[in-house]
């Protein structure tokens, strides 16, 4: 926080004594931003208010191997650097343990939320690494729009709550907006996951998506990644793709194909939903000698090629995986691999073309998460 907005948060302190004030963090206890959140949903100003619960990732594992001492540090240190993001264009408070609220107010545009999320994300993030550059402390991050798409405090909490588990549950590290076509549709108050829309992935031209990704990604068009891996998983006939960052348990990105659109208006659409894969049997002694120069390892004939490594093998029989282009990522603070499965056809080995614009696109996938 600035001297400016410090002081400014001091004088409303001493101006209503009803605000009170977490102790260790300097946020507003919980009862206080509570009723700060509720009193501005009650308005009634048409104003539009973006509440964002976040945690910290792992924190018990932090208070478990660095002490409490470390961890309150920690939580200090994030508890600042949101106070000097949102300066006084919010308020946030303290709801418990390491979870925080935050409460953002008349950002109509997704693209200006965004900018408070990435803000925070990032340098949180960037405030301990360890020696090898990996972040050590990380927070997520679950928001949902009033009045958009709720139009009370408690829906407004509980589906930005939603989406904190969601955010969790993707990897962590990671913010996720409310959105009814990717979420499920809001019936009664409540999220009902199960009206999501299926995600449709269109296929283009090879030439246009690789020319085009540079500027998606880096440029005004702003592409998220997800996105991309879309685009790729259609124009590429492909069945799955996964990104993965140093932790391999879990993919922090993940889509899988459930089928063709089946409507004669949409050509070459993919029905798609999110998912999740792991790819710890790279981390077998040897895997990594067979990538390339490149950072490519092209899988067609998975019996032969991984006869020396069971744990890889076992896992392509075990999900049906006949075709797989695997990319190891080194120039991230995250390293870790992108990988694209084929699952259908037995026959179809990856085209020297779709090599060379799979590694094109994989390097600009590294790049874009490098400069997030």
């Amino acid at each position: 926080m600035n001297t400016e907005t410090k002081e400014g948060f001091a004088a409303e302190t001493h101006r209503d004594r009803a605000i009170e004030i977490d102790y260790l963090t300097g946020l507003y206890n919980k009862k206080t931003i509570t009723e700060y959140a509720i009193k501005e949903c009650m308005a009634g100003e048409g104003k539009v208010i973006d509440l964002c619960i976040l945690d910290v990732d792992n924190f018990k594992q932090i208070n478990d191997t660095r002490g409490h001492a470390y961890g309150d540090k920690v939580l200090k240190e994030v508890a600042d650097i949101i106070l000097e993001v949102l300066g006084e264009d919010g308020r946030a408070g303290r709801i418990g343990g390491d979870e925080m609220m935050l409460i953002i107010e008349n950002v109509e545009e997704r693209a200006d939320l965004r900018i408070y999320l990435k803000a925070i994300r990032e340098r949180v993030e960037a405030s301990h690494r360890d020696d090898n550059g990996f972040p050590q402390v990380t927070v997520s991050m679950g928001i949902g729009t009033f009045p958009t798409y709720v139009d009370n405090y408690d829906d407004l909490f509980n589906l930005a709550d939603r989406m904190l588990y969601r955010a969790k549950n993707r990897g962590k590290n990671r913010y996720v907006i409310y959105n009814p076509e990717i979420h499920g549709k809001i019936v009664n108050g409540e999220l009902d996951e199960n009206t999501a829309v299926i995600n449709r992935a269109t296929a283009v031209d090879k030439t246009r998506l690789v020319m085009e990704s540079l500027e998606g990604l880096f440029d005004t068009m702003n592409e998220a990644i997800p996105t991309l891996l879309g685009k790729i998983v259609a124009t590429y006939d492909l069945d799955e793709a996964y990104i993965f960052y140093k932790h391999t348990g879990r993919s922090v990105h993940g889509i899988k194909r459930i089928g063709d659109s089946g409507t004669s208006t949409e050509v070459n659409v993919l029905k798609t939903i999110d998912e999740t894969s792991d790819i710890s049997y790279a981390a077998q002694d040897g895997f990594d000698n067979l990538f390339n120069a490149n950072g490519i390892f092209v899988i067609d004939t998975p019996g032969v090629q991984l006869m020396k490594h069971p744990k890889a093998l076992e896992f392509f029989e075990k999900h049906g995986i006949k075709h797989a282009f695997i990319y190891r990522m080194q120039n991230t603070v995250y390293s870790g691999y992108i990988a694209l499965y084929n699952t259908r056809q037995l026959t179809r080995k990856f085209p020297q073309p779709d090599i060379t614009d799979l590694t094109y696109l994989s390097k600009m996938i590294e790049i874009a998460i490098k400069t997030r």
